[in-house]
């Protein structure tokens, strides 16, 4: 696929390469995908395409560690190529369209804790949506 600035493609060889022109490359193997979504037309008919990574096979706090998730955001006259490229990994390579699911004991962080993360205090807004949230999850599984 390729769109002005970007470019996107699946080679014989397994491997998916992202090419933001003048701005970088992103060169990984099919199977450190481990999730590739579609997600349909917006209303201006665009598209996304997000694409998630693992580069380890270590324990949970490794994997988290070592995520990588990659968003295309593709035009209104892509979004057909776009389907097409998606069913094509989704059927012939066999990447997933969603991540496995964890389990229910995975337990939520509320900041991330890792190299790697930038993390600063939040807003009150951020804080009240947060404890909103939390407040519902704790319902819900109640």
């Amino acid at each position: 696929m390729h769109w002005p600035g970007f470019s996107l493609s699946c080679g014989s060889e397994g491997r998916l390469e992202f090419v933001w022109e003048s701005f970088g490359v992103l060169d990984a193997k099919l199977e450190r995908c481990v999730a590739a979504t579609f997600h349909s037309p917006g209303p201006d008919s665009g598209c996304q395409l997000i694409f998630r990574f693992r580069f380890s096979a270590g324990g949970d706090a490794q994997e988290r560690q070592d995520l990588v998730v990659v968003r295309v955001d593709a035009p209104a006259r892509q979004a057909r190529e776009a389907q097409m490229f998606m069913n094509t990994l989704w059927l012939q390579f066999g990447v997933p369209d969603q991540p496995e699911e964890r389990g229910d004991d995975t337990e939520l962080e509320r900041v991330p804790d890792g190299p790697g993360w930038i993390v600063a205090p939040a807003g009150p807004a951020s804080e009240e949506l947060f404890e909103h949230v939390m407040a519902r999850i704790s319902r819900d599984t109640d």
